[in-house]
């Protein structure tokens, strides 16, 4: 089964223009790692998230570089974040990363041809009020009893995060930053 978020979130260039600046692959103590820059225009200074992705050839399998900075396979649900700004998105900022560990560090043939994305959605003033009504609802219906005190209602966070990739899929806040090429750096190694 293809992954249909992934490919919906990542066919197609945006309306909206958050750009990027040339990427290229380098070779850094003998691992490939990609290195690009995200401009975010009129976004900048805004509460959001950054989501960096990759997926095969074929689509039928995704990952998300993690907060953490571990590549997990997307299973469905919200896409797990890299960057958390909460004082507000950079208008600019560098991005390095190394491809997931394979049994060839040095090379990138385990992933030839995968494709690798970057997005990011705002925390928007609309979103907030959203927010807002909802905990007032949720606490409405506490002091009635219809909701027990421990619940996953306790938090607003993973509603927030939703409205955040909400912006980010209904805005294309989203790019293809490369297609892996063939790239060894096995004589890169430093000793």
């Amino acid at each position: 089964m293809k992954l249909k978020s992934i490919a919906f979130i990542f066919l197609c260039t945006s309306m909206h223009t958050p750009s990027f600046a040339q990427q290229s692959f380098v070779c850094k103590n003998g691992r490939p790692t990609l290195e690009f820059k995200i401009e975010t225009g009129k976004d900048a200074g805004k509460p959001g998230l950054l989501w960096i992705a990759a997926h095969t050839p074929d689509r039928k399998f995704g990952y998300f570089l993690t907060m953490d900075g571990t590549w997990s396979q997307y299973t469905g649900g919200l896409y797990p974040p890299y960057v958390l700004f909460n004082k507000g998105i950079p208008s600019s900022f560098p991005i390095t990363l190394q491809l997931p560990q394979s049994f060839n560090t040095h090379s990138t043939e385990a992933y030839l041809n995968w494709e690798i994305y970057a997005g990011y959605g705002n925390f928007e003033d609309t979103a907030e009020t959203m927010v807002k009504k909802r905990r007032e609802i949720v606490e409405q219906s506490r002091s009635k009893g219809t909701l027990p005190p421990d619940t996953a209602y306790n938090s607003d966070e993973i509603f927030k995060w939703s409205l955040v990739q909400k912006d980010a899929v209904d805005n294309g806040k989203y790019f293809r930053i490369t297609i892996v090429p063939l790239m060894d750096c096995s004589r890169n190694i430093r000793k």
